[in-house]
């Protein structure tokens, strides 16, 4: 598997929402949403795949062949905001069992759809850390809530906004595409992390305003001198321009 170097010792493994950190050996996911099938289900859709096991599936396979000490979820493993639904619970339960297997040590940092996550975590010891995670020169947390400067490492990694970016062709037909972000918030890197659930496409963060954004902490930034990185199948990942010079990009 091929990795994108972004910043330091930052990589992005081709076509993937994760990233690799080299000097603490750890791979870094944001928004599973594992379960989002039940909640689906709830609302009258029903879907002709298993959703949450491709999303385990393509996770393992990044992991086998990067061979992670650790890895690191940043929060939403879970999709329903209240007790796990059946298939939430068989999901977690299965990618944990399967973690723990291999030896990989599991953090967690709780995010605003992981309430009762603490009953599946606890029963094999992984710990969930409440707003932030960090390890050396990197914090790790969630993005809904905000956070106080001084609590974070030099690089920031957040998830909860699960960015995009929205750009119309020569044909005027509009595209939308996962990205990374990478950008700067209070003298510290800021880096936002696309979902894994390829159904939670979130926020274009080329065409939102600060009161679109989920996230307290990038309502916080200048998002417009953030750069994206998009994830497009087929190709290797690419450093667009800034957020503000893809607005008119975006527009019929």
């Amino acid at each position: 598997m091929r990795l994108y170097k972004l910043i330091k010792d930052i990589y992005i493994p081709d076509f993937q929402p994760f990233v690799y950190i080299k000097s603490i050996d750890s791979l870094v996911a944001a928004d599973l949403h594992l379960g989002i099938e039940g909640a689906l289900e709830k609302e009258g859709i029903f879907l002709p795949l298993n959703l949450s096991l491709k999303i385990i599936e393509e996770l393992k396979r990044v992991i086998e062949d990067l061979n992670p000490e650790r890895m690191i979820f940043l929060g939403d493993v879970k999709h329903e905001f209240g007790f796990p639904n059946p298939a939430e619970w068989v999901n977690v339960r299965n990618m944990i069992e399967w973690l723990k297997r291999r030896k990989i040590k599991v953090d967690v940092v709780r995010g605003n759809h992981d309430n009762y996550l603490i009953a599946i975590l606890r029963k094999y010891e992984i710990p969930l850390h409440q707003e932030i995670l960090s390890m050396g020169r990197y914090s790790f947390t969630h993005g809904h809530l905000p956070i106080e400067f001084e609590k974070l490492s030099d690089i920031v990694l957040m998830g909860h906004e699960h960015p995009s970016i929205r750009i119309r062709d020569e044909s005027g037909i509009s595209h939308k595409f996962k990205c990374f972000l990478l950008g700067e918030y209070d003298k510290r890197k800021l880096m936002v992390l696309p979902s894994v659930n390829e159904l939670a496409t979130g926020t274009d963060v080329n065409l939102a305003d600060k009161d679109d954004l989920l996230s307290p902490i990038l309502r916080e930034v200048d998002l417009g001198e953030f750069i994206p990185y998009p994830i497009c199948i087929g190709s290797s990942v690419r450093k667009f321009p800034k957020l503000k010079f893809l607005k008119r990009l975006a527009r019929p």
